[in-house]
């Protein structure tokens, strides 16, 4: 796939430099980095799943600790 991109002249001069002192091409390095940043910045998959299921947990942080306490709360609420 061929991609154009707009690069302020400072990124061009930097992108140029590199290229001429490492031996790599334009192309190589702007892979490269491309590849990296989308993993670093990938979705965990807990906020992927949460995106397609919002509907998933409680939303209570303290489930867990006070399982029992909540759920003598919610049946005392449906004996009222």
């Amino acid at each position: 796939m061929t991609l154009t991109v707009r690069l302020p002249d400072e990124v061009e001069t930097s992108l140029d430099r590199f290229c001429a002192a490492t031996g790599k091409t334009r192309s190589w390095v702007v892979n490269e980095s491309l590849a990296a940043y989308l993993v670093s910045h990938a979705p965990s998959p807990r906020a992927l799943l949460q995106q397609h299921l919002p509907s998933l947990g409680s939303g209570r942080g303290d489930l867990a600790e006070n399982h029992a306490h909540i759920l003598k709360d919610k049946l005392r609420s449906k004996h009222r």
